[in-house]
């Protein structure tokens, strides 16, 4: 699992825009809360963790296919 900071830092990319797609992957129930965790200083955060270990996308006519697999 990874937070939201650790995210942020790897993909280069805002953490304001980090939450929002974790918002809605969760709301999708794409990722869970693996854990809840405290930092030094006291502060919470959450650990996220894909509910997906692989996906197959099949482009065909006359509509495409998409297979997820379950962690």
């Amino acid at each position: 699992g990874k937070t939201a900071n650790a995210l942020s830092t790897s993909l280069k990319i805002p953490l304001s825009s980090v939450y929002k797609k974790l918002s809605e992957l969760e709301n999708l129930t794409l990722i869970e809360i693996e854990k809840y965790s405290v930092s030094d200083n006291g502060r919470r955060f959450k650990v996220y963790r894909s509910r997906i270990n692989k996906a197959e996308i099949v482009i065909k006519k006359p509509e495409p296919t998409l297979w997820l697999s379950a962690n």
